[in-house]
């Protein structure tokens, strides 16, 4: 399966899932390949926490602004930046390379879900106050994120929603 495969034809927001959780050394793979996307100055201050536990997801999706297909995926990453860990080398530009760190590890971690053949569904629309409790997130690391994981349901959506032509992004 090559990359071009996975973003054509493979990748999709998926909201409905079947199965268990996904193995431990499953999900030590994909966050170990995640770790090799590129960070500003290779800082790297990202975070990801995850859980399988039933409870702590049905709470996440509580907290997701109410998007209750979130409590039955069978697994959730949390995506976390640590803007201090950015600023001490960058000041104030820290804050905003560190997001953009952890949304380049999250879309790593994203396409290494799809060579398993998981289904994944972003969702930024959090409580971060809420997230922080739920999972007990220290002080100083900010939730940007989820990542919903699992094996997608065969009856869920997978429509290639329209896009934007190159002529529209580009110059």
């Amino acid at each position: 399966m090559d990359l071009k495969d996975i973003i054509q034809n493979k990748r999709f927001s998926i909201r409905r899932f079947i199965g268990d959780a996904l193995s431990p050394a499953e999900i030590r793979d994909v966050l170990q390949n995640a770790l090799l996307a590129p960070s500003a100055g290779n800082l790297q201050p990202i975070r990801a926490y995850y859980t399988n536990d039933k409870k702590k997801i049905s709470a996440l999706a509580k907290v997701a602004k109410k998007q209750l297909w979130v409590a039955k995926a069978p697994l959730i990453f949390v995506i976390c930046h640590v803007p201090q860990e950015s600023e001490a080398r960058y000041s104030e530009a820290g804050y905003q390379y560190s997001i953009q760190d952890a949304t380049i590890f999250c879309t790593y971690l994203d396409l290494l879900c799809q060579t398993y053949g998981w289904g994944t569904c972003w969702v930024g629309e959090i409580d971060t106050t809420e997230v922080k409790k739920i999972m007990e997130i220290p002080e100083g690391i900010i939730p940007l994120n989820y990542l919903v994981v699992g094996k997608a349901h065969p009856q869920a959506l997978k429509t290639r929603w329209p896009r934007k032509s190159i002529k529209q992004i580009s110059s």
